[in-house]
């Protein structure tokens, strides 16, 4: 995978974390810092939302879903492979969508942030998001780092920690994991070695993950962060992960404004105030691409001719009047060149469900 980056800025592609392929195979990103969701869950009315967001889901995932048995205190649900569930049957009358890591791993990170706005618009309430920030090829040392300080009693905001790591026989790292905070609380984190976790290297350190976990009263606004942040969401998610958690010398003084920052931390936040997002498959991939503009704009542009009472071709039109076309488009435009040729004369197009 290449990339190329502007001058000064940061380049708005996406990969998150657990860069993949293929759902079964994951592969280590290029040298960088990465940002992105990695889980999201919202729950809402059943008798206002259930039929709504199956058919988002259904837009969305491009593939027909399975019966399920739904989430955890739910009887009901469908599953879209891999990773989005949509649950029902609650005591509380509610329903529940769960978008995992599996699927998100396929997806760029403003893709991740459009389907989350959806969720958002339809009125339903975020009750878990997972940010992560990737550190590959960078040479931090979070994980050891991080624990040598949670051991000199440094670590700040989360109050507890505990290791979850495993070693062979010879005292080769197997599995490198620190727990930040209570799993039960409102916030959490966990700083682990994503390269020893997919098996991409058998080094530590060269490809490691803090990851912050919010739910309960937390979730609420975090979600409203994001939502109103636009296209800016890169930059507020980053804040909002290095925001949650904090690692300061140990001096006597009970304020944290009045304690210093430990050096490697200090160093971590601002080398990397700003961060890459997330890039999804190393690959093109058109139906992906068809069924992201289906979900996010092609239903609003329909609803536009239908409330004017125009064709969608005219709406479509004046809303594109004045652009020119980009020029980056690669693999992706040779893809829809291939496809479009091979239609039927008459086909509806790559999005047509049979």
């Amino acid at each position: 995978m290449t990339a190329s980056y502007p001058p000064g800025g940061v380049y708005p592609r996406s990969v998150t974390p657990g860069i993949e392929s293929h759902p079964d195979r994951q592969q280590k990103p290029q040298p960088g810092v990465y940002v992105g969701l990695d889980w999201f869950r919202f729950t809402g009315p059943e008798d206002m939302h259930r039929s709504r967001l199956s058919r988002l889901l259904q837009d969305f995932s491009g593939t027909k879903s399975e019966q399920n048995k739904g989430a955890a205190y739910f009887k009901e649900g469908l599953l879209w492979k891999p990773g989005v569930l949509l649950s029902w049957g609650h005591c509380s009358a509610i329903c529940q969508v769960d978008i995992q890591g599996g699927r998100l791993r396929l997806m760029t990170g403003d893709h991740r942030v459009m389907l989350f706005r959806a969720l958002m618009e339809l009125g339903m309430r975020p009750t878990r998001i997972d940010g992560c920030i990737d550190f590959v090829d960078q040479g931090h040392e979070l994980y050891a780092n991080a624990r040598a300080s949670c051991e000199r009693d440094e670590l700040c905001s989360l109050r507890s920690y505990g290791d979850n790591s495993r070693r062979t026989v010879g005292q080769r790292p197997d599995r490198l994991h620190l727990n930040l905070g209570r799993r039960d609380s409102p916030v959490c984190g966990r700083i682990y070695d994503k390269g020893l976790e997919t098996k991409t290297t058998d080094t530590a350190g060269r490809w490691e993950r803090l990851e912050i976990e919010w739910k309960g009263d937390r979730v609420q606004e975090v979600g409203q962060r994001l939502y109103s942040a636009g296209e800016e969401w890169a930059a507020m998610l980053t804040a909002l992960v290095f925001g949650a958690v904090d690692f300061r010398e140990v001096t006597g003084q009970t304020k944290l404004d009045r304690r210093p920052r430990c050096d490697w931390w200090a160093r971590v936040v601002a080398q990397h105030g700003e961060v890459l997002t997330s890039p999804a498959s190393k690959s093109p991939d058109l139906a992906r691409w068809v069924e992201a503009f289906r979900v996010t704009y092609g239903r609003r542009i329909l609803e536009f001719a239908a409330a004017i009472g125009r064709p969608s071709e005219e709406v479509f039109a004046w809303l594109t009047g004045g652009l020119e076309p980009s020029d980056n488009g690669g693999l992706l435009v040779k893809e829809f060149v291939r496809v479009y040729r091979n239609c039927e004369p008459g086909g509806t197009g790559p999005g047509t469900r049979s």
